[in-house]
């Protein structure tokens, strides 16, 4: 069995959550590897599939267009051929929303191998709003995201919540991504996204 985590970075919590995860795996000799966008691979079996050049360039142009998440074509195609060239039994996302993925894309792929499992860990809401990690009094992405109220975090110019809102719903609604909730908070809202009716 060969299990594949995919986040931007091993720093801080979320970091130390693919660490725990993988040292889990590897005592249990299961095979995995983390691909990360940003730092060093300090720890073992770990692969920086990005460049910080390249995250800055993309970092840029979300600030410009405002599609954040939706704009790293070149690196996502280039961790998809890593992906294809060794297929893994199972892919656990982690943070994949740091200027480095495209998730369009990359559920493309996953959609079109179902035999790879993938699971989702919500360390926060930004998988099913139209950008924010923490909508605070916004409830729009149980509907529909636009006029983002925090539009200014993502764009100096455009208001892409809508857009980006409906590729994530797009990508992710016709996915077989099981979603793991570390807390009550991120279970809660699930329930009432347009995920709600996935594992």
């Amino acid at each position: 069995m060969q299990v594949i985590q995919i986040t931007n970075s091993l720093y801080g919590s979320i970091g130390a959550i693919t660490k725990s995860i993988s040292f889990c795996l590897t005592s249990q000799n299961i095979e995995n590897t983390i691909f990360i966008s940003t730092g060093k691979p300090t720890h073992p079996n770990t692969i920086n599939y990005s460049n910080s050049l390249y995250k800055k360039i993309n970092a840029l142009k979300s600030k410009i267009d405002g599609r954040y998440g939706f704009d790293c074509s070149f690196v996502t195609q280039k961790l998809i051929r890593k992906l294809q060239s060794n297929p893994p039994d199972a892919i656990i996302l982690h943070n994949i929303h740091g200027h480095d993925l495209n998730l369009k894309l990359l559920f493309n792929f996953l959609n079109c191998n179902q035999n790879i499992k993938c699971y989702w860990m919500f360390h926060d809401l930004w998988a099913f709003t139209g950008g924010c990690c923490y909508p605070d009094d916004c409830l729009q992405w149980q509907i529909h995201c636009k006029s983002c109220p925090q539009k200014k975090s993502f764009s100096w110019f455009f208001d892409s919540s809508a857009f980006n809102f409906e590729l994530k719903k797009e990508a992710l609604i016709s996915s077989n991504v099981h979603i793991i909730c570390p807390s009550k908070w991120i279970a809660d809202s699930v329930s009432q996204s347009f995920l709600k009716e996935k594992n």
